[in-house]
């Protein structure tokens, strides 16, 4: 691997673990820091040869995003936003002719937080194309996949001490105001934090599998596989324990099917992967057998509380699903705008005077409500 390969590797590393550890990437100071190492990393490449060969769909769907909030912030007629969402346009007009001011006229009912999320999609736009550029070769796919591997084995670790150490404020520094997390960890969603977990055990079965590398790198993948799984069933997020177990069978299945699918007749091929392959797999499930057994009592009592009762509870999300259709109603072409979703909310949904929401928990709708139908 050449300097600038590895330069560039080295940048795109700390902007992962920045992104993950630093609370997340939530402050807007963490996500300048994070831009700031990708667009280094990407400088970096400016003078390589290596060209992407073709173009990614992961590369079309974001530039599809980012055109569709850079629309967003284009200055419009009244005329042309009165068609586009009518009472949105009336509602902005009628108030700020109340605060004697003058709004910025465009698509988006909050171009402060569009203009976030514009430099948001940026960011990730810039991963992706340094991630495709390393992913050119076996083992630039490796280091990858390791990387991200790594990241979440650290998450874990963090999730663990300050659950070890009962601490209530995140490196004794951060203390959380309006989140109540069952574990502390980088992440403070449990939902995000079970995800990343999830995600993070998945890969360290893959690599513990992997045949051309130490045997003390596979210890570390099967510490990693164990130490994110127990870290996703203690988070207490369904999502996340139905996605661990999702992921741990299709990586399994694959791995089987892969090694039935060769027709090579060496023998010693064979016996080799008997004596690395099963090994592994018997620490692995054995470790994953411990991390089920810690937290199952707790993770039932999550499932057996989802009941289709949950369905038409008020203060529930899925009330909220059904009251953010109002704004897809009043904007169905372009949206209200990536990022103006919990300003614009409140008023659709008659449940705001107890309980608001600054996201829809899931992503697929509020896609539809920020970009609109077509987006």
């Amino acid at each position: 691997m050449r300097s600038r390969d590895r330069l560039s590797l080295i940048l795109g590393g700390a902007a992962l673990l920045v992104s993950v550890l630093v609370i997340g990437g939530a402050l807007r100071w963490t996500q300048a820091v994070v831009a700031g190492l990708v667009g280094l990393a990407l400088v970096v490449q400016a003078g390589s040869r290596r060209r992407l060969v073709g173009m990614s769909p992961l590369l079309i769907l974001f530039m599809v995003g980012l055109g569709l909030t850079a629309l967003q912030l284009v200055p419009l007629p009244d005329g042309v936003l009165g068609f586009l969402d009518a009472r949105g346009t009336e509602l902005r007009n009628d108030g700020a002719a109340i605060a004697g001011t003058a709004p910025w006229h465009a698509i988006s009912l909050d171009p402060g937080s569009t203009l976030r999320a514009l430099g948001f999609l940026v960011t990730l736009l810039g991963v992706a194309v340094l991630g495709l550029r390393i992913a050119s070769s076996e083992r630039g796919r490796y280091y990858i996949i390791a990387g991200v591997a790594l990241t979440c084995g650290l998450a874990a670790a963090v999730t663990g001490a300050h659950t070890l150490l009962n601490l209530d404020s995140l490196y004794g520094v951060y203390a959380p105001q309006h989140a109540t997390p069952p574990i502390l960890g980088p992440l403070l969603n449990p939902n995000h934090l079970g995800g990343l977990m999830a995600m993070g055990a998945v890969l360290s079965i893959g690599l513990a599998f992997h045949p051309r590398q130490a045997s003390q790198l596979r210890v570390l993948w099967i510490v990693l596989a164990i130490g994110c799984s127990a870290t996703a069933m203690m988070s207490l997020s369904r999502g996340a324990t139905l996605a661990l177990a999702l992921g741990v069978v299709t990586t399994l299945g694959l791995l089987i099917a892969s090694r039935l699918g060769e027709t090579d007749d060496d023998r010693s091929r064979w016996r080799r992967r008997l004596t690395n392959d099963v090994p592994i797999a018997i620490v692995i499930g054995f470790g994953l057998a411990v991390a089920v057994y810690t937290s199952a009592g707790r993770v039932a009592d999550q499932l057996d509380n989802t009941t289709v009762v949950e369905l038409n509870q008020p203060l529930s999300k899925y009330e909220a699903w059904r009251s953010s259709f109002d704004l897809v109603a009043e904007a169905p072409w372009l949206g209200i705008g990536r990022g103006a979703f919990e300003p614009a909310f409140t008023r659709v949904h008659d449940a705001s005077a107890y309980i608001t929401f600054s996201h829809l928990e899931n992503e697929y709708i509020q896609i539809i409500v920020e970009w609109g139908v077509p987006g």
